[in-house]
């Protein structure tokens, strides 16, 4: 999982192992639903409390005391301010191998298909195992996923903690869109770091092209400190000359690739797509 930013309600039916038949778990009390609204926020929750609600739970499975549960971590956890997460922790009848398969070979709905395995390992031996499924991302939030975290409790036992985590993502200003009356777009693109940066001017067509890439894409979390691997320093930067507004995109063209905005000199949410913008730039510069 990348940079990406994860807590729900009762867990409805559980899928039994070898048949088609289902049966009810009973939920510890926790975390309350999410408000209703339309905000990222409360968006973002709702998708977390589906994932969690319709995680598939093993035969024999029962929520775990407060002992049990003590010290069970998440497998990972993003460090994002906008993350939304809810958990449920879990016995099953199963030992720590028997676990993770079963959990492996059994997708959350609406899910894919896992992101990843993680292990950890302590003085005795591995003291946990995980998978993780990803879902998709919307205009409203980022790095759905369901973690499963399997801790031998004994040889024939384990203690299951499922978490689901979402992104919630700041939404666009009407103030960081390309202006539509904008008749030029200036900037300079460097090519890798230590390069000169080049200067260019567009007109005409190249500006509406470049005004509906950029109006289409979608915002992303990006702040702070975050790697980005096989960032070469590569980027362009584009001020659109409009009578309204003069919004400029900070256009990041390796990397993570994503795309600073700023609005007389006011930063606005990033976006993502850098790759997209910088191919789309250097057709329009070869075509003039």
């Amino acid at each position: 999982m990348k940079r990406s930013p994860a807590p729900t309600v009762a867990l409805a039916a559980v899928l039994l192992a070898g048949c088609g038949a289902r049966a009810t778990a009973t939920s510890p009390p926790g975390d309350p639903p999410a408000a209703g609204g339309s905000s990222p926020r409360a968006v973002a929750m709702r998708a977390v409390e589906h994932v969690l609600a319709t995680a598939p739970l093993p035969p024999g499975i029962r929520p775990a005391t407060a002992k049990e549960a003590q010290g069970k971590r998440p497998q990972s956890t993003p460090l994002d301010d906008n993350l939304v997460q809810l958990h449920r922790t879990y016995v099953v009848a199963l030992g720590l191998g028997p676990a993770i398969e079963w959990f492996s070979a059994h997708r959350p709905p609406d899910l894919q298909s896992p992101g990843g395995t993680s292990s950890a390992s302590g003085p005795d031996g591995v003291t946990s195992q995980g998978v993780e499924f990803d879902g998709r991302a919307t205009r409203l939030y980022d790095g759905l996923e369901e973690q499963v975290g399997v801790f031998p409790l004994d040889d024939s036992h384990s203690v299951v903690r499922v978490d689901a985590m979402a992104t919630w993502l700041p939404q666009r200003t009407a103030a960081e869109r390309a202006p539509e009356d904008a008749t030029a777009v200036v900037g300079t693109r460097v090519s890798g770091i230590g390069a000169r940066p080049q200067r260019f001017r567009l007109t005409g067509r190249p500006v509406r092209e470049l005004a509906r890439a950029l109006d289409g894409l979608r915002p992303t979390n990006a702040y702070g400190m975050i790697n980005c691997p096989n960032d070469d320093g590569a980027a362009d930067r584009l001020r659109f000359l409009g009578r309204t507004s003069d919004p400029v995109f900070h256009v990041a063209a390796s990397g993570c690739a994503f795309i600073g905005v700023t609005v007389d000199g006011k930063p606005q949410p990033g976006l993502s797509g850098g790759y997209l913008v910088d191919k789309l730039l250097n057709r329009l510069l070869a075509g003039r």
